[in-house]
């Protein structure tokens, strides 16, 4: 890439929303997958498009011929026939390519050059572990060969409570060569958690660790492992990962060394089950913070033409690409990590704390694997930028070229702080979907630009589309996130909802016959561009304005005393309203009555009179959820007047305690104003 292209970096305090900040070089432009798509398109379909934009614009207008697209440049069985691209456009009945068939695990393990490195396991609790291409694909069928002489069947279902480690990986494919139905939670998950889940599902198998380690302490799990049995008739047996603790001797215990432990398994020697299109391949959870997580199947066939678009296109991975995504496996981004491997590269998995024995953890793992991908939450950039890190002074990131964003809005400031510290010269990206389709609605392409704060583009065959209260579109303002047609990777059906209401609630109740996600976004008319605005259930609503928490968030946490915020608005009887800040301040710091006035005056200057709290309040600590999103909706309900317990469950959180103090706030503030 050409640093020719490259503005020099404004300071920190100059970046705005849509400040430009990079793009590819013509070199990188002209090799990238996405124009080599397009170019298939013009010599095969004659379809011939001058820029992205008009590229999406057909392929949610032409849909059905879109995703046949898809179905031909990727590797599927061309001459099977097929009775049609969808049996229907009509959201949430949709069924794709009925009479064909695809295995996920089969499109992962075929092709590959299995002298490549596939993974790198690392860990705080072993060694690294480190697997060819030959060694994945040998685990994986021996694992297989023993599911199925276990009895294990196709549509059984077998769950994982599993770090983010290879044996977690093998799992996944060997459960999906069978045909079984794979699901998983992280062992951070405790028993109430993980059973609000598998307790859902029931399964029939469990493949288990007996602990893991997190910042240098172990967490013996072998007592909840034992408790799943018990309260879970379904289960036949489980297969015990040695990890961190031994295996207690039981007769339901199988032993994962003793497994893999038997003669290897040629690849042409293998039967994959072959499943139709539409048949489930995994089973994923809602957070489960505010109710019962919503079990969310996916298909084989959805779950590969999305993952084929996302990864080559959205993504721009090959073969010579090694992808690490700090993640567990009780979030999505682990099955994505695992789908980026239809791409025939390398991934990097990593179980442990992400700043532990000390902040540069993650970014020395970036250089040891030479990472030319590198994904993580803004949560933890954030994190870096407020203590100062520069991995740059200390690193070689010569083989990084990419960063993925995920999981909640990013800032400006954190564009800045990667060009500035980690590499100026790289393609800063950033994502927003969700668990529900395992994928992206928003995000990236490698011949746009990078503008700070703004996400590039809608993904292909996503139509999306900022709402208004009335359901119209609107353009550069703020809106609710809908999305028009379906997408292969929308759940076929949640779990234990048999009628289908439960999914009619979830997505369709807003805007009849229309995908409401519950995010707010601005779309960018000029360039095309998306503002993530934040959960639209957390929305703040003062005078009738709708204002997103993202936006307050920035101006918030650019303060060099605070650490962390959370912003909610409640109402107080039909008139009043009440908005406070609550902050967590870096350790040392004070707050003084100057300080807020500094604040509110800063807020207001960057947006409206609006957008300032009615009072600030300092905190120890912000609640978040497992998957590292603040838990503004919870913290609502109970300046609301909610018992905590009914808001939140603690088990899906990452620090169940920090709710405690907003108990209080609601004694203490809230209840006397009410009178």
């Amino acid at each position: 890439m050409s640093r020719k292209r490259l503005p020099k970096l404004p300071p920190i305090e100059e970046i705005r929303e849509g400040t430009y900040l990079w793009s590819a070089d013509d070199k990188t432009k002209k090799n990238a997958n996405i124009t080599k798509y397009m170019n298939w398109l013009g010599e095969e379909k004659q379809l011939n498009f001058k820029s992205y934009e008009q590229l999406w614009q057909w392929s949610v207008e032409e849909m059905e011929d879109f995703w046949q697209s898809i179905y031909e440049y990727f590797p599927f069985d061309h001459e099977e026939a097929y009775e049609s691209v969808m049996s229907t456009k009509q959201m949430p009945k949709t069924k794709w390519f009925e009479g064909a068939h695809a295995n996920y695990a089969e499109h992962i393990l075929k092709d590959a050059d299995l002298s490549r490195i596939a993974i790198y396991s690392k860990s705080e609790t072993r060694t690294d572990v480190v697997k060819t291409w030959r060694e994945l694909t040998n685990d994986v069928l021996k694992l297989a060969t023993y599911l199925r002489e276990h009895g294990i069947r196709k549509g059984d279902r077998v769950a994982g409570y599993l770090p983010n480690i290879y044996e977690a990986v093998v799992s996944l494919l060997a459960t999906a060569s069978v045909g079984a139905i794979w699901t998983s939670v992280s062992p951070d998950f405790g028993l109430e958690s993980a059973m609000a889940r598998f307790g859902q599902v029931k399964p029939k198998l469990i493949i288990a660790v007996g602990g893991y380690t997190y910042k240098g302490i172990q967490y013996d799990r072998r007592e909840e492992v034992r408790q799943m049995k018990a309260q879970l008739p379904s289960v036949e047996g489980i297969i015990f990962v040695p990890y961190v603790f031994a295996a207690p001797k039981n007769d339901y215990i199988h032993l994962w060394p003793e497994i893999m432990n038997t003669s290897p398994i040629a690849l042409e020697d293998f039967q994959f089950e072959q499943m139709k299109f539409n048949d489930q391949l995994w089973i994923l959870y809602s957070s489960g913070t505010t109710g019962k997580p919503k079990g969310m199947v996916h298909t084989h066939g959805g779950i590969l033409l999305e993952m084929y678009k996302a990864n080559a296109f959205h993504l721009d991975l090959t073969y010579r690409d090694t992808m690490f995504f700090y993640t567990t496996t009780g979030w999505m981004m682990f099955n994505l990590l695992t789908s980026s491997l239809l791409m025939k590269g390398a991934i990097v998995l990593y179980d442990g704390h992400a700043a532990y024995p000390d902040e540069m953890k993650i970014w020395d793992m970036v250089q040891q694997t030479k990472t030319t991908v590198f994904g993580s939450s803004p949560a933890y950039i954030q994190l870096m930028r407020k203590q100062n890190q520069k991995p740059n002074e200390t690193y070689d990131f010569g083989k990084l070229k990419t960063i993925v964003l995920s999981g909640s809005p990013a800032s400006p400031e954190v564009y800045h702080w990667l060009y500035d510290n980690v590499k100026r010269d790289m393609w800063v990206t950033s994502q927003s979907g969700g668990t529900d389709i395992c994928s992206a609605f928003v995000g990236a392409i490698p011949t746009e630009p990078v503008r700070a704060g703004e996400i590039q583009v809608r993904a292909l065959g996503a139509a999306v589309f900022a709402y208004d209260e009335m359901g119209r579109r609107i353009y550069d303002e703020v809106g609710e996130l809908v999305v028009l047609n379906p997408m292969p990777s929308m759940p076929l059906y949640l779990w234990d909802d048999s009628t289908g209401a439960r999914y009619e609630a979830s997505y369709f109740s807003v805007y009849p016959k229309v995908w409401r996600h519950g995010d707010f976004i601005e779309i960018i008319k000029e360039t095309g561009s998306i503002i993530m605005h934040g959960r639209s259930d957390s929305t703040l609503n003062r005078g009738g304005v709708r204002i997103g928490t993202s936006e307050i968030y920035h101006a918030v946490e650019a303060n060099p005393l605070i650490e962390d915020s959370l912003v909610v608005h409640v109402d107080i009887g039909d008139v009043k309203s009440y908005m406070p800040l609550f902050i967590k301040l870096k350790g040392g710091a004070q707050w003084t009555d100057a300080a807020t006035d500094i604040l509110k005056e800063r807020i207001q200057e960057q947006y409206t009179a609006r957008h300032v709290p009615d009072m600030v309040y300092v905190v120890n600590d912000i609640p978040y959820t497992l998957t590292d999103k603040k838990m503004e909706v919870p913290v609502r309900r109970i300046l609301s007047g909610e018992a905590i317990e009914e808001v939140a469950n603690r088990e899906a959180m990452r620090n169940p305690d920090a709710l405690v103090p907003y108990v209080e706030f609601y004694e203490t503030v809230i209840k006397p104003m009410k009178g």
